[in-house]
């Protein structure tokens, strides 16, 4: 039973050898297999008991940070979150919001601050009342004199409340014109 293939395998010197029980043994092992895939119970499913935060300081609901990047090399970073603050450790860790930037090049644009009360009252903290400061680093490290910080303190926030904010960084401008890169 030589076909053209083992004809050609001939020339090669390699031979026609007759292998009848060839396609009885490649049948054996895959009924084999897949009656072993089959064969064997499912592994138990362990369902993961929901995680506990109630005892974390504050739970960050959402990050959102949106990069436009312009032809130019100008661009604008946005960071929206929501942050549930559960105990007094997490008012004094979001009691201060603060954006680092590099007052050389860039501005810094408080979009808004909201603390959502657990009777369903907003309180609004002004934009306006965001300090601009010289950053801690200019103590240790004074060659980084252009880095500021914009401080806005977050009014009425306290235990079982929810922050709202957004902040925008504008590179206004690029340190290569017509280049852009990110570093995350």
């Amino acid at each position: 039973m030589c076909n053209h293939a083992t004809t050609m395998m001939k020339r090669h010197n390699r031979g026609c050898v007759e292998r009848p029980w060839m396609p009885f043994a490649i049948a054996l092992a895959v009924l084999l297999t897949a009656s072993g895939a089959y064969g064997q119970a499912p592994a138990a499913v362990v369902a993961n008991p929901a995680p506990d935060y109630s005892k974390e300081a504050f739970i960050v609901e959402k990050l959102r940070t949106a990069v436009t990047f312009e032809n130019d090399g100008t661009s604008s970073r946005t960071t929206t979150s929501t942050v549930r603050v559960q105990s007094e450790a997490g008012v004094q860790h979001w009691g201060v919001l603060s954006a680092g930037y590099s007052s050389a090049n860039e501005q810094v644009e408080i979009g808004y601050v909201r603390v959502h009360k657990a009777d369903g009252t907003v309180v609004e903290t002004p934009t306006d009342t965001a300090q601009d400061v010289t950053s801690e680093i200019m103590r240790v490290a004074p060659m980084y004199s252009d880095f500021h910080e914009k401080h806005i303190a977050v009014k009425g926030l306290g235990v079982g409340d929810l922050l709202e904010y957004q902040i925008t960084v504008h590179l206004r401008t690029p340190l290569i014109p017509g280049q852009f890169w990110l570093a995350y």
